[in-house]
């Protein structure tokens, strides 16, 4: 496998910029409601950008594409949401989407690695309300204390694990609809092979 070039890094950031602008609109169009905030932001984003990880995985189809993606949205949720966690979490699970990857022919491992790095996201923004709940909420005050509150008090062992299903399987649909979409609209072009 070749390695990866200045014009797969541009491909790998203009995918990355469509895929985190997306995340938090969904963010955003959720707010209102906070434990749709914090349940329901990862699945719906899961189920939505499936065409767009796997339009950047068959345009690039070098390893690292998720290594790297991983990388650059754990540092964008590090420092505009304050996630730290993220920073490690998302680029470890982005390397093991990697490598379940393959030779990027079987579209049902590319779907599974896509599904890998989906909850490499989740857990990386849910790793310190989990595991270090009173730090995490020292962060907050007022409104924002409420509701960050109010989802710690949710986020459970089996909750976690009940998340983590759903975000699979929205991924596998996410990404059942994405290699859809190529092969309807980008293959054809010639965009894609």
């Amino acid at each position: 496998m070749k390695a990866l070039n200045k014009k797969d890094l541009i491909n790998i950031g203009i995918f990355n910029a469509v895929a985190v602008a997306l995340y938090f609109a969904i963010g955003v169009a959720t707010s209102g409601v906070p434990v749709l905030h914090v349940f329901g932001v990862t699945p719906i984003a899961a189920l939505i950008s499936g065409a767009i990880y796997l339009l950047m995985v068959m345009k690039v189809k070098k390893k690292g594409v998720f290594l790297i993606s991983g990388i650059v949205q754990g540092i964008v949720f590090s420092l505009m949401l304050g996630l730290y966690a993220s920073i490690v979490i998302i680029p470890l699970l982005g390397f093991i989407a990697d490598m379940i990857c393959g030779n990027f022919s079987a579209k049902k491992l590319l779907v599974t690695a896509y599904g890998i790095f989906m909850v490499g996201i989740y857990y990386g923004q849910i790793f310190f309300m989990l595991f270090f709940t009173k730090l995490y909420l020292s962060f907050y005050s007022g409104n924002m204390l409420a509701h960050k509150q109010a989802a710690a008090d949710r986020i459970t062992g089996p909750i976690v694990l009940l998340l983590t299903l759903i975000i699979l399987a929205a991924s596998a649909i996410g990404g059942a609809l994405g290699c859809r979409i190529l092969k309807k609209h980008f293959v054809k072009a010639g965009i894609v092979s």
